[in-house]
Protein backbone atom coordinates (compact mmCIF):
# COMPACT_ATOMS: atom_id res chain seq x y z
CA UNK A 1 0.00 0.00 0.00
CA UNK A 2 0.86 3.98 -0.55
CA UNK A 3 -0.25 6.15 2.17
CA UNK A 4 0.07 9.81 2.74
CA UNK A 5 -0.04 10.78 6.36
CA UNK A 6 -1.12 13.94 7.30
CA UNK A 7 0.96 15.12 10.04
CA UNK A 8 4.69 14.53 11.29
CA UNK A 9 4.45 11.98 14.30
CA UNK A 10 5.50 8.24 15.16
CA UNK A 11 2.79 5.85 13.63
CA UNK A 12 2.64 1.64 15.03
CA UNK A 13 1.93 0.41 11.64
CA UNK A 14 0.05 -2.85 11.85
CA UNK A 15 0.24 -6.20 9.19
CA UNK A 16 -1.43 -8.94 9.49
CA UNK A 17 -1.51 -12.03 6.63
CA UNK A 18 -3.55 -15.05 6.50
CA UNK A 19 -2.59 -17.97 3.89
CA UNK A 20 -5.08 -20.27 2.39
CA UNK A 21 -5.16 -22.57 5.76
CA UNK A 22 -5.98 -19.95 7.59
CA UNK A 23 -3.24 -19.42 9.53
CA UNK A 24 -2.45 -15.73 10.62
CA UNK A 25 0.33 -13.45 11.80
CA UNK A 26 0.59 -10.17 12.99
CA UNK A 27 3.51 -7.87 13.26
CA UNK A 28 3.85 -4.32 14.42
CA UNK A 29 6.02 -1.27 13.48
CA UNK A 30 6.96 1.83 14.19
CA UNK A 31 7.36 4.03 11.43
CA UNK A 32 8.28 7.78 11.85
CA UNK A 33 6.87 10.26 9.79
CA UNK A 34 9.37 13.42 9.24
CA UNK A 35 7.87 16.75 9.13
CA UNK A 36 8.06 17.51 5.64
CA UNK A 37 10.04 21.58 4.61
CA UNK A 38 7.61 23.74 3.12
CA UNK A 39 9.62 25.82 -0.04
CA UNK A 40 9.26 29.06 -0.19
CA UNK A 41 11.26 32.33 -1.32
CA UNK A 42 11.06 36.24 -1.68
CA UNK A 43 13.27 38.41 -4.39
CA UNK A 44 14.14 41.86 -4.57
CA UNK A 45 13.25 43.83 -7.47
CA UNK A 46 14.64 42.61 -10.60
CA UNK A 47 15.97 44.13 -13.02
CA UNK A 48 17.84 43.62 -16.37
CA UNK A 49 21.97 43.69 -16.13
CA UNK A 50 21.21 44.22 -12.34
CA UNK A 51 22.08 41.85 -8.93
CA UNK A 52 18.58 39.54 -8.75
CA UNK A 53 18.93 38.69 -4.84
CA UNK A 54 16.68 35.14 -3.96
CA UNK A 55 15.60 35.27 -0.16
CA UNK A 56 15.03 31.28 0.83
CA UNK A 57 11.95 31.62 3.53
CA UNK A 58 11.67 27.79 3.70
CA UNK A 59 10.35 26.33 7.10
CA UNK A 60 11.08 22.81 8.37
CA UNK A 61 14.92 23.36 8.85
CA UNK A 62 16.26 22.58 5.30
CA UNK A 63 19.63 21.55 4.64
CA UNK A 64 19.53 21.44 0.83
CA UNK A 65 18.15 23.66 -1.88
CA UNK A 66 18.37 23.63 -6.35
CA UNK A 67 17.27 26.70 -7.83
CA UNK A 68 16.49 26.55 -11.67
CA UNK A 69 16.47 30.43 -12.52
CA UNK A 70 14.40 30.39 -15.53
CA UNK A 71 17.08 31.44 -17.63
CA UNK A 72 19.17 28.37 -17.78
CA UNK A 73 21.22 29.21 -14.83
CA UNK A 74 21.29 27.04 -11.60
CA UNK A 75 22.30 27.42 -7.99
CA UNK A 76 22.73 25.25 -4.81
CA UNK A 77 23.18 28.05 -2.32
CA UNK A 78 20.68 29.06 0.08
CA UNK A 79 20.01 32.67 -1.09
CA UNK A 80 21.46 33.10 -4.89
CA UNK A 81 22.35 36.41 -6.67
CA UNK A 82 21.40 36.14 -10.29
CA UNK A 83 22.25 38.70 -13.19
CA UNK A 84 19.58 38.57 -15.64
CA UNK A 85 20.71 39.75 -19.30
CA UNK A 86 17.17 41.16 -20.40
CA UNK A 87 13.85 42.13 -19.37
CA UNK A 88 10.72 39.75 -19.26
CA UNK A 89 9.01 37.08 -16.82
CA UNK A 90 11.01 34.02 -15.55
CA UNK A 91 9.43 30.88 -13.76
CA UNK A 92 12.18 30.54 -11.06
CA UNK A 93 12.22 26.57 -9.26
CA UNK A 94 12.89 26.18 -5.66
CA UNK A 95 13.82 22.98 -4.16
CA UNK A 96 14.70 22.04 -0.98
CA UNK A 97 15.65 18.83 0.90
CA UNK A 98 15.50 17.91 4.74
CA UNK A 99 18.06 16.32 6.81
CA UNK A 100 16.32 13.07 6.33
CA UNK A 101 15.83 13.23 2.85
CA UNK A 102 12.67 14.94 2.88
CA UNK A 103 11.62 17.82 -0.09
CA UNK A 104 9.23 20.27 -1.25
CA UNK A 105 9.13 22.19 -4.52
CA UNK A 106 7.46 25.50 -5.69
CA UNK A 107 7.73 27.15 -8.96
CA UNK A 108 6.97 31.05 -9.19
CA UNK A 109 7.06 33.43 -11.90
CA UNK A 110 8.64 36.37 -11.59
CA UNK A 111 8.82 39.61 -13.67
CA UNK A 112 12.63 41.02 -14.31
CA UNK A 113 12.02 44.59 -15.51
CA UNK A 114 13.62 46.69 -18.02
CA UNK A 115 16.79 48.99 -16.30
CA UNK A 116 17.29 52.67 -16.92
CA UNK A 117 20.60 54.09 -18.71
CA UNK A 118 22.25 56.93 -17.13
CA UNK A 119 24.42 59.20 -18.95
CA UNK A 120 24.67 63.14 -18.91
CA UNK A 121 26.72 65.95 -20.85
CA UNK A 122 27.77 69.10 -19.22
CA UNK A 123 29.25 72.66 -20.35
CA UNK A 124 31.52 74.87 -19.14
CA UNK A 125 34.60 74.47 -16.90
CA UNK A 126 35.37 77.63 -15.42
CA UNK A 127 34.60 78.77 -11.86
CA UNK A 128 32.30 81.58 -10.98
CA UNK A 129 30.37 80.35 -14.41
CA UNK A 130 27.42 78.03 -14.19
CA UNK A 131 27.78 74.69 -15.43
CA UNK A 132 24.87 73.44 -17.34
CA UNK A 133 24.22 69.85 -16.91
CA UNK A 134 22.12 67.93 -19.34
CA UNK A 135 20.36 64.69 -18.25
CA UNK A 136 20.49 62.37 -21.37
CA UNK A 137 19.22 59.07 -19.65
CA UNK A 138 16.95 56.44 -21.64
CA UNK A 139 14.09 55.01 -19.27
CA UNK A 140 12.68 57.07 -18.83
CA UNK A 141 13.67 57.88 -15.69
CA UNK A 142 11.11 58.53 -12.64
CA UNK A 143 13.60 60.67 -10.60
CA UNK A 144 17.11 61.98 -10.79
CA UNK A 145 20.01 62.51 -8.53
CA UNK A 146 22.93 64.66 -8.47
CA UNK A 147 26.10 65.07 -6.74
CA UNK A 148 28.66 67.49 -7.82
CA UNK A 149 31.36 66.30 -6.04
CA UNK A 150 31.89 69.64 -4.08
CA UNK A 151 29.14 68.62 -0.80
CA UNK A 152 26.09 69.76 -3.05
CA UNK A 153 23.12 67.59 -5.01
CA UNK A 154 20.36 68.37 -6.75
CA UNK A 155 17.07 66.21 -8.24
CA UNK A 156 15.93 68.10 -11.12
CA UNK A 157 16.24 67.11 -14.71
CA UNK A 158 18.98 69.23 -16.14
CA UNK A 159 20.39 71.37 -13.25
CA UNK A 160 23.20 74.29 -13.52
CA UNK A 161 26.07 74.33 -11.25
CA UNK A 162 27.98 76.99 -9.99
CA UNK A 163 31.73 75.75 -8.53
CA UNK A 164 33.11 78.32 -5.92
CA UNK A 165 36.58 77.49 -6.97
CA UNK A 166 38.80 75.78 -9.36
CA UNK A 167 39.69 72.34 -8.73
CA UNK A 168 38.67 68.76 -10.36
CA UNK A 169 35.27 66.92 -8.82
CA UNK A 170 33.57 63.95 -9.53
CA UNK A 171 29.87 64.45 -10.91
CA UNK A 172 27.74 61.26 -10.08
CA UNK A 173 23.99 60.95 -11.81
CA UNK A 174 21.45 58.06 -10.28
CA UNK A 175 18.60 57.54 -12.48
CA UNK A 176 15.72 55.32 -10.99
CA UNK A 177 12.79 54.55 -13.06
CA UNK A 178 8.74 54.19 -12.02
CA UNK A 179 9.87 49.96 -11.36
CA UNK A 180 12.67 50.76 -9.01
CA UNK A 181 15.14 49.55 -11.13
CA UNK A 182 18.66 51.98 -10.41
CA UNK A 183 21.70 53.54 -12.95
CA UNK A 184 24.24 55.52 -12.11
CA UNK A 185 26.79 57.37 -14.40
CA UNK A 186 29.89 59.14 -13.09
CA UNK A 187 32.16 62.16 -15.08
CA UNK A 188 35.63 63.48 -13.88
CA UNK A 189 35.71 66.91 -14.75
CA UNK A 190 38.42 70.04 -14.36
CA UNK A 191 37.26 73.51 -13.55
CA UNK A 192 39.50 76.01 -14.45
CA UNK A 193 40.19 79.72 -12.84
CA UNK A 194 37.98 82.34 -14.39
CA UNK A 195 39.91 84.49 -16.17
CA UNK A 196 39.28 87.52 -14.65
CA UNK A 197 40.88 86.26 -11.83
CA UNK A 198 43.70 85.02 -13.40
CA UNK A 199 44.24 88.83 -14.97
CA UNK A 200 43.87 89.79 -11.82
CA UNK A 201 46.04 87.52 -10.30
CA UNK A 202 48.57 88.79 -13.18
CA UNK A 203 48.59 92.56 -12.40
CA UNK A 204 49.31 92.01 -9.04
CA UNK A 205 52.25 89.93 -9.59
CA UNK A 206 53.47 92.14 -12.34
CA UNK A 207 53.07 95.30 -9.98
CA UNK A 208 55.15 93.80 -7.03
CA UNK A 209 58.09 93.06 -9.70
CA UNK A 210 60.93 95.53 -9.86
CA UNK A 211 64.54 95.02 -11.20
CA UNK A 212 66.15 95.91 -8.38
CA UNK A 213 64.50 93.44 -6.16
Amino acid sequence: PIHVYSAANTYQVQLMVMNNSGCKDTIIKPVVVNPLPIANFSNTTACAGKATSFIDQTTGLPVGWDWDLGDGAADSVQNPIHYYDSAGTYNVILIVYSGVGCDDTLSRTITVNPSPLASFTYSGNCAVDEIQYTSTSSGPPLSLYWDFGDGTTDTIQNPSHLYASAGAYTTMLIVTNPNGCIDSASQNITINPNRSEERRVGKECRSRWSPYH
